[in-house]
């Protein structure tokens, strides 16, 4: 593959809170992907409060110089959401000015992730030979062991148990081109490739979800307007896993609350038992697991939850801090 394959315009989108050493990390592995191709990196600062944003502008005027003419023919953009807006919100923000543009995709990558030379061109070349991919997949391989892969493309979601599995999980890399094709649910939002045309579609991520289940809701309205997810199984993506998100307890509480609001908006017959299943489940289990001290934010997910619907705000909710 060559520069000439990957010819249409993308963006990348990279969402930092408070961690920019996994941001900067990433945007580092995305440099040989950018040179030569129409691709600008979006990263969308989640009113960290550390020195993330003067770290990131140095990155951005080290790499590609002064602020350009307009914003729009930035090749680096760096924004600044108000305050913590959560894995949706924070996306959003940079959405929004990816879709003012004329990119044909938009790649959202998390900060944990690295990527090859070669990563982009493969998911520019799988988008075009599946024009029905409303979402595309990377195989995510761990951080410490890229031999071996985390996922396929995405998961299986389980309704009933309210569990999840990764596609081909363990498998080495070196098997993948022979692996079966999957069943997807959803792409995992570590690497989420998209043609932006679909994303006009159906419409931005769900802020109902602060944090989890919003690639699943995605899957799921796009699956409803005619598109499917698909797996690019030679693009590989290096995934530290979990490393991006929040501590413990925090990440536990939206991991709860995002499911109950999953379930009740997508699977409203199963979500009586489902709920007082997980919930009963994670009263035995965290305690055997050590883990007991992550009860109370097991109980307030449940005190908090309301039902709801999709919620996306109407106007862009960051400010560019920098460009180049």
């Amino acid at each position: 593959m060559n520069a000439e394959s990957c010819a249409s315009p993308t963006a990348v989108v990279v969402l930092n809170w408070n961690r920019s050493d996994l941001t900067l990390a990433c945007l580092d592995s995305l440099l040989p992907a950018a040179r030569g191709r129409p691709v600008t990196l979006v990263v969308c600062d989640n009113a960290s409060s550390d020195d993330s944003l003067a770290r990131l502008a140095a990155w951005g005027r080290r790499h590609f110089g002064g602020r350009p003419r307009t914003p729009a023919e930035a090749r680096f953009l760096l924004l600044r959401t108000p305050r913590n807006l959560g894995f949706a919100g924070g996306h959003n923000a940079a959405l929004r000015w990816v879709l003012e543009g004329d990119y044909e995709f938009v790649w959202l990558l998390n900060s944990d992730t690295r990527v090859y030379p070669d990563t982009l061109d493969r998911l520019v070349e799988c988008a075009r030979r599946h024009p029905r991919a409303g979402c595309i997949g990377a195989t995510l391989v761990e951080a410490d062991r890229p031999d071996i892969v985390q996922c396929a493309g995405g998961c299986r979601f389980n309704p009933w148990l309210t569990t999840f599995r990764p596609v081909h999980q363990g498998r080495a890399w070196e098997e993948v081109s022979e692996l079966p094709e999957p069943v997807l649910d959803y792409v995992a939002g570590a690497s989420l490739f998209l043609p932006t045309e679909a994303l006009r579609r159906v419409g931005l991520l769900n802020e109902a979800f602060f944090l989890y289940y919003e690639e699943l809701d995605l899957a799921r309205r796009l699956r409803d307007a005619g598109y499917r997810p698909v797996w690019c199984r030679l693009a590989r993506v290096r995934h530290q896993g979990g490393a991006s998100l929040p501590e413990d307890a925090f990440r536990h509480y939206h991991e709860n609350l995002s499911t109950l609001q999953y379930l009740w908006q997508h699977h409203r017959l199963v979500f009586p038992f489902a709920a007082v299943f997980r919930f009963l489940a994670k009263c035995l289990w965290l305690p055997l697991g050590g883990r007991a001290g992550l009860l109370p934010s097991l109980a307030a997910a449940y005190r908090d939850f309301r039902p709801g619907g999709f919620r996306a705000g109407a106007e862009p909710a960051a400010v560019i801090v920098a460009a180049g």
